[in-house]
């Protein structure tokens, strides 16, 4: 039996609040809270991995071990949902001591994560437990404020009509309530009463000089367009907003002050390294600019081009991301996910330099 308790709208999106078995959702993904092996051992990934057969179980052989806070996809079996969204919660590959800021991490890690991929799978409703409440040993209320927090912020910024249940059990129901009230329904009202433009929202492919903001900046050589191309498709793929020079329309008398203030409002820089932007002058300039400012920079290595002369000792301190190591599809993964890391510490407020994941 299930009773929708709230309904909460955020931007274009509606929120659910509902008691009741998860399994019964009619949304087109269910996500799961796992361990690194996805075994699932008990509470809601054992119950969805029973009510979904062994096709599951045999999909997830040959995704282990899964990183703390990734999120796995694999068939939904039995289930009458596309996919499973497998969020790992417990780490059974390394020793971890799990303090709040690590329980932190791991939620708003799994609901980033979810919503990129229902972008990138084409999706438009899914169903979430609360996450990492029952083996894990998040507090439930700890739970429910961040998954509170990162749904205001993931809706918030996108155009999208999504369909977004959190399914409670019974005794949840009132802490549940009382957070997403407080979070959430004041964000709504708001919203209501000073509706905006959805094209803020919206990425786009060329910098535009009127104060609005940006996620990514992209630095590159002019000689390596369709490489650019590439990695701005990735990320309006993912629905994260970017900032790029097209064909060199800034190139005038503004060309520097333009720079600056895009490089000033996005949260990160990706570089790309290869044997023409490392003769470039202007790319150069561009990120010693970024470092100078404390953007994440992320190198996302073209080809194996040595860093030039007057980017080595800055670069040298940062992890990369090796498009031909790691192939196109791991690559774009990897650029998603740094850029969605740092939008959410630039959130709440937590800088780590400018380094990334390789």
């Amino acid at each position: 039996m299930r009773t929708v308790l709230r309904i909460i709208n955020i931007g274009n999106s509606e929120v659910r609040l509902i008691a009741g078995d998860i399994c019964e959702s009619k949304g087109e993904v269910i996500v799961s809270s796992d361990d690194s092996r996805l075994t699932h051992g008990g509470g809601v990934s054992y119950a969805i991995a029973r009510s979904g057969g062994d096709d599951i179980t045999r999909h997830t052989t040959n995704l282990i071990p899964v990183d703390l806070g990734d999120v796995a996809v694999t068939t939904a079996g039995n289930l009458p949902q596309k996919y499973i969204f497998h969020a790992v919660t417990i780490d059974l590959e390394k020793f971890r001591i799990i303090d709040d800021s690590l329980r932190d991490f791991i939620v708003r890690n799994a609901i980033r994560r979810s919503f990129q991929l229902m972008s990138m799978l084409k999706l438009s409703s899914i169903a979430f437990p609360v996450i990492g409440a029952g083996t894990a040993g998040i507090p439930v209320g700890r739970a429910c404020r961040r998954m509170a927090e990162m749904f205001v912020a993931e809706l918030g910024r996108t155009n999208r009509c999504l369909s977004v249940e959190l399914w409670l059990r019974y005794e949840a129901v009132d802490v549940a309530g009382e957070i997403f009230e407080e979070v959430a329904e004041p964000h709504a009202k708001r919203e209501a009463q000073n509706p905006v433009s959805s094209a803020s929202h919206t990425p786009s492919g060329e910098c535009p000089d009127d104060g609005s903001s940006r996620e990514v900046f992209i630095s590159y050589s002019r000689c390596d367009a369709r490489q650019a191309d590439w990695v701005c498709d990735v990320l309006m793929s993912a629905g994260i907003s970017y900032w790029r020079d097209v064909n060199g329309i800034y190139s005038g008398q503004n060309f520097k002050g333009t720079v600056v203030r895009a490089i000033r409002a996005s949260h990160t820089v990706f570089f790309l390294s290869s044997v023409n932007s490392n003769m470039s002058e202007n790319v150069i300039g561009e990120i010693g600019a970024a470092l100078h400012l404390g953007k994440h920079v992320v190198p996302i290595k073209l080809d194996a081009t040595e860093y030039h002369d007057n980017l080595l000792l800055d670069m040298l301190n940062l992890d990369y991301i090796d498009v031909q190591g790691l192939g196109r599809e791991q690559a774009a993964d990897k650029m998603c996910k740094v850029a969605l890391l740092n939008r959410t510490n630039d959130a709440c407020g937590c800088r780590h330099g400018a380094r990334t994941s390789r």
